[in-house]
């Protein structure tokens, strides 16, 4: 990437989701300029973005899959930008009665103890 992007020749495809704050989040939202190994490089490069490949299931295929256990286990989100997170934990708890939690960073969680929430 730093050796290409800044090439007026080059294309770069962006294949799945890019959260906030990344480098490919800048890049599919038409940075000039990107941050890499403590240098700014210049985006020369064409830019394309190719969606529906991410192997993430959307909020409707979490919650199908969850409502499948019998005994519904407590939830730890672990995965997801905050607000998307919240979401579905409030879709959850709200529609099924599960309990969720949203793990912050660094959260150590002992899953043979009793989790630190319930429903």
């Amino acid at each position: 990437m730093k050796h290409n992007v800044w090439r007026n020749d080059c294309h770069v495809v962006i294949v799945g989701f890019q959260a906030r704050g990344t480098v490919g989040r800048a890049l599919v939202d038409g940075a000039r300029h990107i941050r890499l190994w403590g240098e700014t490089i210049r985006v020369a490069a064409k830019i394309h973005t190719i969606g529906g490949l991410s192997a993430h299931a959307d909020q409707q295929g979490l919650v199908d899959w969850y409502q499948g256990f019998r005994d519904r286990p407590p939830l730890v989100l672990v995965h997801g930008e905050g607000e998307s997170a919240q979401a579905l934990r409030e879709r959850i708890s709200g529609e099924i009665n599960g309990g969720v939690h949203i793990a912050k960073r660094w959260e150590r969680i002992d899953l043979l103890r009793t989790m630190p929430f319930h429903a």
